[in-house]
């Protein structure tokens, strides 16, 4: 995928007199030179991160990411303009790669000491952890197996994340993007936005700065119905920026319609993430509602 690289052959090995005969050397060596293309970041001399934001050490895959990444995005046949392929860059390391490095650091995802309620094994590093997991672990020609199958595996789950990525974030960003500047206020420090039924806001939202005080997105669906969601503090959570009141969760429409006094309120979700009207009218009166009282 990087041009320059397309006809190497992958090796892996720790034998110093075959390291030293090698073009470039990716998590072992023992030296970061990107001039003699050296990325190891083994050594304790290593500090380098993402970007200045970023407070994750760089792991193999994250040098790599940092160094080459921009040149695969590029040959993507969509006339990516440098501020949209810088944006693409920084998305998917966020989103991808930075999670790798983490955990190849070392790194708890919460700072909290407190065990999770449940257990969650299934991410890319854990698969090829379990690789290693076989009776054959010592056998150097089965762990040369394991190690291209490993290669593959990343390999298959990259394309999968740059196909989203170019076919789905990109225009979902760019679409998002353009409707943010409609956002209305609907308390202080409270904005709303509203978006077509088709756009794909929720990957990024979290990515726009200037979406970091929309607590509500509203569309209007094929039926006519206006939507409202609030969106989650965080990719992960299930908390809501702002959540409806508790008072007209999950509630009958007929309550929830003498609750609020808005005649046209349809529906809202138990979870108070997602209600439903049936007028722009409402919906707009429904969102100043629950900034006022939630």
């Amino acid at each position: 995928m990087v041009p320059q690289f397309v006809n190497y052959e992958l090796l892996r090995s720790r034998d110093p007199q075959i390291l030293g005969s090698c073009d470039i050397l990716i998590d072992v060596g023992g030296i970061y030179d990107p001039k003699t293309l050296r990325f190891d970041h083994h050594q304790l001399s290593f500090q380098e991160t993402f970007d200045d934001t970023s407070h994750i050490l760089l792991s193999s895959a994250g040098i790599v990411y940092k160094h080459y990444a921009q040149s695969i995005l590029s040959q993507a046949p969509l006339n990516l303009t440098s501020e949209h392929l810088n944006w693409l860059w920084r998305y998917l390391y966020r989103q991808f790669i930075m999670s790798i490095d983490a955990l190849d650091n070392g790194i708890d995802r919460y700072p909290n000491p407190e065990p999770p309620r449940y257990t969650n094994l299934t991410t890319l590093s854990h698969r090829i952890a379990r690789l290693n997991w076989y009776q054959d672990v010592y056998d150097s020609a089965r762990q040369g197996e394991r190690f291209h199958e490993a290669s593959r595996m990343f390999v298959t789950e990259w394309h999968s994340w740059i196909e989203e990525a170019l076919t789905i974030v990109l225009p979902s960003f760019l679409q998002f993007e353009k409707a943010l500047p409609r956002r209305i206020a609907i308390a202080p420090g409270q904005e709303a936005v509203e978006v077509n039924a088709n756009t794909i806001w929720e990957p990024v939202i979290d990515h726009c700065p200037d979406a970091a005080r929309v607590v509500y997105v509203y569309w209007q669906d094929a039926k006519g119905n206006w939507c409202i969601q609030s969106p989650r503090i965080h990719p992960e959570s299930f908390a809501s920026r702002r959540a409806f009141p508790k008072v007209i969760r999950g509630q009958p429409t007929a309550k929830i319609k003498e609750i609020t006094k808005i005649d046209q309120v349809n529906f809202c979700h138990r979870s108070g993430f997602f209600a439903v009207t049936k007028s722009l009218e409402s919906c707009l009166a429904l969102m100043a509602f629950s900034a006022e009282n939630s």
